[in-house]
């Protein structure tokens, strides 16, 4: 079983939501394909301090896009240490000068990371983050389509295509927040009885009701991952064969109402069994549980709530609908998570996966840069 999550790359959202569903991914799924901006922030823990001073710059410059004074300020910066590699002599008061300023920038970026890995961890992310070396994740960036692709970058209009990661991209269940659920995109409520399911029409069945995951450790994490493991092996396999039907034969409501539903009772008892999940029953914050959908819907469902993201622009979606109008015929696997609810509420508007970041990432939060 393969999922794949992908988060807003033109709107700095964040939150628990978006947190807990890789972790309901991790622990249902072999595999996930983490995609998006969000990439970028959990990877900047290991790697920033190894990078130049211009580059951890240049990176906080561009969150700061809702914050004009902040942003001038590195762009200056940024342009002053440009300028300084082409220059071969430095009088020594401009260098001076240049020095305290780099002293300056190199702890307002550090310290940037620290508020970073703080919100991080208390949106609930941590709890998988030191899960990415064991090969259950495979981790891209969004590059533009001009751009060179390499194994870890991939471009929008490729995925949305289809065309890439060229193994995995039709087999895989898109992971998604309540917000997905709105009227923009379903002119009526879906399906969500699962006797009344049928083919061509979309649903949303509720499946599980987990507690919140976000609340455990890495190692917790891995460990219940590994425990349930062999208890969940045929709740995997029939979800497998029922994510082929739907990207193959766009026929798969029969085969999760008569072999993928009956599953889920054995996976709701395991998990709800399962000691390490035991061990937290009494902390409140981890009863709030979240009800669990799996469905499907058409693939201009899930260009339209991209599109409404501004991840995709108007001229791939229009070309996407316009391809899929002359021969395309599948639908897309979703799981949808009612974040900290016991079940979707059909939105009036779009409701995305998160907060702003702005505020929390904005160095004038809690520096002087001017």
């Amino acid at each position: 079983m393969r999922c794949i999550c992908l988060d807003f790359v033109d709107v700095d959202l964040i939150n628990p939501a978006y947190a807990y569903k890789i972790s309901v991914g991790y622990i249902l799924s072999d595999f996930i394909e983490l995609m998006g901006s969000t990439v970028l922030l959990l990877a900047l823990e290991r790697r920033f301090g190894k990078m130049p001073l211009l580059v951890k710059a240049e990176i906080v410059a561009s969150f700061q896009k809702h914050d004009p004074q902040a942003k001038k300020a590195f762009d200056d910066f940024i342009a002053v240490q440009k300028r300084k590699k082409n220059m071969k002599h430095i009088p020594n008061q401009q260098f001076v000068s240049l020095k305290r300023w780099e002293f300056t920038m190199e702890k307002i970026v550090n310290d940037w990371l620290i508020s970073l890995q703080k919100m991080l961890k208390d949106e609930g992310f941590f709890s998988f983050y030191h899960c990415f070396d064991l090969g259950i994740f495979n981790i891209y960036y969004f590059v533009d389509k001009n751009e060179n692709i390499s194994d870890n970058s991939i471009s929008i209009d490729d995925m949305f295509r289809k065309k890439t990661p060229t193994t995995t991209i039709d087999k895989t269940i898109m992971l998604l927040a309540e917000g997905f659920y709105n009227k923009t995109i379903f002119e009526e409520s879906a399906i969500t009885e699962i006797e009344l399911i049928e083919e061509g029409k979309p649903y949303l069945v509720k499946c599980l009701d987990l507690p919140n995951l976000n609340t455990l450790t890495s190692p917790e994490m891995n460990s219940l991952k590994n425990q349930i493991h062999p208890h969940i092996s045929l709740f995997k396999s029939e979800t497998d064969a029922w994510v082929n039907l739907c990207y193959t034969e766009r026929n798969g409501a029969r085969y999760f109402r008569e072999k993928v539903m009956p599953t889920m009772q054995l996976v709701q008892e395991t998990l709800e069994n399962d000691s390490i999940l035991k061990q937290w029953n009494n902390l409140d914050e981890f009863k709030m549980t979240s009800a669990i959908y799996f469905g499907e819907v058409t693939p201009p469902m899930i260009w339209k709530y991209y599109k409404n993201a501004t991840t995709i622009k108007n001229e791939l979606y229009d070309q996407l609908m316009a391809d899929y109008a002359l021969n395309e015929s599948y639908t897309i696997p979703v799981l949808v998570i009612a974040y900290k609810k016991e079940a979707l509420k059909l939105e009036e508007e779009p409701i995305f996966d998160g907060a702003n970041l702005a505020a929390v990432l904005s160095v004038k939060k809690h520096f002087d840069v001017e």
